[in-house]
């Protein structure tokens, strides 16, 4: 059994695959028989693969400051944009955990290989494992 960590937003939530007790982590249930716990109060049945979303990656995204160097609500001043000067970078919120039907291209097990183009709502596939995908911004 294997237990993955991958945190969103905080606390982290631990993922479980395969059915398994993750113990570590604070927020972590036991899968009833037949699903599997994604975090969240999201649990996937059957065949489906617990998708896990981190859209809070990827390049920084700077917006200059408004008038006295301050931010508008919604972002947080970053005092080293690759403008080379301060910014303001929107506040990011991944979206909750969710439940997709396991692709037919994923014959033997999910892995990001098998997982078809615009599986992931958001960036692409960074891992997958048992019943879990990961999907994050590059």
């Amino acid at each position: 059994m294997v237990c993955n960590e991958f945190e969103i937003g905080a606390p982290a939530w631990w993922v479980c695959a395969d059915n398994c007790s993750c113990d570590a982590g604070a927020d972590a249930t036991d899968a009833p028989a037949n699903g599997i716990y994604c975090g969240g109060g999201v649990t996937c049945y059957g065949t489906d693969i617990c998708v896990i979303v981190n859209g809070c990656g990827g390049p920084v995204n700077c917006q200059d400051t408004i008038d006295g160097g301050q931010c508008p609500p919604g972002s947080t001043l970053n005092p080293d944009c690759p403008t080379g000067r301060p910014g303001c970078v929107p506040d990011c919120t991944n979206p909750p955990p969710t439940c997709a039907p396991k692709p037919a291209s994923c014959t033997a097990g999910i892995t990001c290989g098998c997982l078809p183009a615009g599986f992931c709502p958001i960036g692409g596939c960074t891992q997958a494992e048992g019943r879990v995908a990961f999907c994050a911004n590059s």
